[in-house]
């Protein structure tokens, strides 16, 4: 991949900005008192970041592995600083919204159907499919960065990036709890799989967040995920990716994770910032220098 000392590129603006953000609404909305529970974390993810700026992305393949790769590290914790922030600005859940509009339209919601037809097998496949959006993020970029290709890379982790943070927002800006806990007294949760379900259901508890339900930042990032490879990997994306992403969807309305609304925002989200982002990706490759486009091959880069 070729490279440039000392750039800026687009991820780096965003990394930088959400922890901004992040600072200035803890000013706005936390009690002066608590500051620097909000405020330091976020300054060390600001200072990392910038130290990272400054590395000269030639001097080995590791740092131009951490130059390129650093966003798919720290990302997973800021999302477990925004426990904070759940109840900054509204110190209640939107479940009930959502379960009223599920109930008007659906009778109940979609949750509340899962225990007639669960079944340890079926329990144990969902698990897994649900599990595979810890996948898709590494899946994805490694076969970007297999491309050789800095545009394509860089776009593709800013799209991953713009998904989460707007995710982070709402949830902020509207959090939900999920089926798991708003439902838990209406749907009996006793998931009883063969092997993994157990380990699976635990890493969730351990590493999710309470009231980061909506939309569905996993279901919103896969398919966001499978836009962008299908413009480099079709076969693969509609072969392997694309079923992978339609039973994770499922996964997560079985598993109790989220709200069908969770889901539907989800794939609204990814579609959206899938949609602009390859599209941005594409005209960059067509008009950016040969040397930052090889060695994407110029059948693809003609494609649309």
């Amino acid at each position: 991949m070729k490279t440039r000392q000392q750039r800026m590129y687009l991820f780096d603006y965003l990394m930088l900005g959400f922890p901004a953000l992040l600072i200035v609404l803890a000013l706005s909305f936390a009690p002066p008192g608590q500051w620097l529970k909000f405020i330091v974390p976020n300054l060390g993810f600001i200072a990392v970041i910038i130290l990272t700026l400054f590395i000269d992305e030639r001097r080995s393949t590791l740092h131009t592995v951490w130059r390129f790769w650093y966003p798919i590290v720290i990302v997973p914790m800021m999302y477990k600083h925004l426990e904070h922030y759940i109840h900054l600005i509204f110190p209640h859940s939107f479940d009930s919204l959502i379960v009223r509009l599920e109930t008007a339209l659906l009778g109940q919601p979609v949750n509340v159907w899962v225990p007639a037809i669960q079944t340890p097998w079926l329990t144990e496949i969902m698990h897994i499919a649900y599990a595979f959006y810890w996948f898709s993020i590494p899946i994805t970029a490694f076969m970007f960065w297999r491309l050789q290709n800095r545009v394509a890379f860089e776009e593709l982790v800013t799209g991953i990036l713009t998904t989460f943070f707007v995710s982070y927002l709402l949830f902020i800006l509207f959090p939900v709890y999920g089926p798991r806990f708003y439902l838990e007294s209406r749907i009996p949760i006793h998931f009883r799989g063969i092997l993994l379900t157990p380990t699976l259901r635990a890493i969730v508890h351990q590493g999710g967040l309470k009231g980061g339900a909506f939309p569905s930042s996993h279901v919103a990032v896969a398919v966001l995920n499978y836009l962008y490879l299908k413009q480099f990997f079709p076969r693969f994306a509609q072969r392997f990716f694309l079923p992978a992403v339609i039973m994770l969807s499922l996964g997560t309305l079985y598993g109790q994770f989220h709200y069908l609304t969770d889901v539907v925002a989800g794939v609204i989200l990814g579609v959206t910032v899938g949609k602009i982002g390859t599209r941005h990706m594409m005209q960059r490759l067509r008009t950016a220098p040969p040397e930052e486009t090889e060695p994407v091959e110029e059948a693809v880069l003609s494609r649309e």
